[in-house]
């Protein structure tokens, strides 16, 4: 099983976008939603300017201020080794590096990165709320257990939460708990007590609720599935589950706010089951199709909302729909191997294996 996960890697939003959604936390791992240099400048370099400090939310919908956003497109950091989350706090952008180890920030209006957290086993998540960022990393199972890090916004040393077997995928913040995946095992932590929540599917995907509880979305292991199983579920910190939704060919990210939920659905190898972008109103039992990607965009992870529209990735563009429906529009041209995106009231920001970039919208 780790030489499956080692090659379909982590969900992340998310991020929290991924990874993550909501204004206070969400995971990304590979979603909002839901891994430096400055400019031009390496990893390297910013490590040796700094050790840890702050970090952000893994989530794709974010109410934060985009005001002293560049005007760009521009890039906030680049020369990164494998970007594996993009989140959003404050007047910062944080993203956690699995190639280099590090969880990095950098300010929206540009500046130098900041190493918050370094050396540390490949983290892959991370969500964050007003005073503590939560990382999960992948571990080196057997040998080294994957583990959920806390580390102060203000600054300080990374303190194990919590160990798991496998991979941590997605990480989210509801209330005073942090929720978190890893191999379909749905676990939440509360200061000392660690506690399980549901078994899924094993890929799965997360994010925080706006009036509390996750929505999963969680589909089978194999990529050679020639029909639909993947389920979005609300799960509440008791550990109740519903159903929201089944028979989804791959919902591979997931974001949320008080309008509803929302996510995309990567497909399966036959083209009688395509990608899609789907909607769920709050209010609502009857999911609808916002967008539909093609028969097989098993990739995508790239998912954000604001007030008004969803926004994805395609292979050189990011769009966007509104909620309501209607015609997907490119709103930033030119924008291939896109990971992660958060959008903030008047910017757009998304993450690449290697860049940092911001446009204002």
């Amino acid at each position: 099983m780790n030489a499956l996960y080692r090659w379909l890697g982590p969900v992340a939003a998310m991020s929290f976008l991924s990874l993550g959604c909501g204004p206070q936390g969400a995971g990304a791992s590979g979603s909002s939603s839901a891994a430096a240099s400055a400019t031009g400048s390496s990893v390297k370099a910013a490590t040796a300017a700094v050790s840890s400090a702050p970090t952000a939310t893994t989530a794709a919908t974010t109410t934060a201020s985009a005001a002293s956003a560049p005007a760009g497109p521009v890039t906030l950091a680049s020369g990164q080794k494998d970007v594996a989350g993009l989140a959003l706090a404050g007047t910062s952008l944080f993203w956690v590096d699995r190639g280099a180890g590090v969880v990095m920030s950098v300010p929206v209006a540009g500046g130098t990165p900041t190493v918050l957290a370094k050396d540390l086993k490949e983290p892959v998540s991370l969500a964050t709320n007003d005073t503590t960022v939560y990382v999960g990393t992948w571990g080196d199972t057997p040998t080294t257990k994957a583990q959920l890090l806390s580390i102060p916004r203000a600054g300080g040393a990374a303190t194990v939460v919590a160990e798991a077997e496998f991979p941590i995928g997605s990480v989210a913040i509801v209330a005073d708990e942090v929720v978190f995946t890893s191999a379909g095992l749905v676990s939440a932590v509360k200061g000392a007590d660690k506690r399980s929540l549901v078994n899924v599917a094993p890929n799965a995907a997360l994010v925080a609720r706006a009036d509390g509880g996750v929505f999963v979305g969680a589909w089978p292991i194999s990529m050679q599935v020639t029909s639909p199983t993947g389920t979005l579920s609300l799960v509440g910190l008791d550990g109740s589950q519903k159903k929201v939704a089944s028979a989804l060919p791959g919902p591979n990210a997931v974001v949320a706010d008080a309008s509803g939920v929302y996510w995309l659905n990567g497909g399966v190898e036959s083209e009688q089951y395509e990608g899609s972008i789907m909607a769920l109103q709050s209010g609502s039992d009857a999911p609808t199709k916002l967008a539909a990607l093609g028969p097989w965009s098993g990739g995508s992870h790239a998912l954000a909302v604001d007030d008004q529209r969803v926004y994805w990735a395609t292979e050189r563009s990011i769009v966007a729909a509104a909620k309501s429906g209607g015609a997907p529009a490119t709103v930033v041209e030119d924008a291939r191997q896109v990971r992660h995106l958060v959008k903030t009231t008047g910017a757009i920001y998304w993450a690449t294996g290697d860049t940092i970039k911001a446009l204002a919208l």
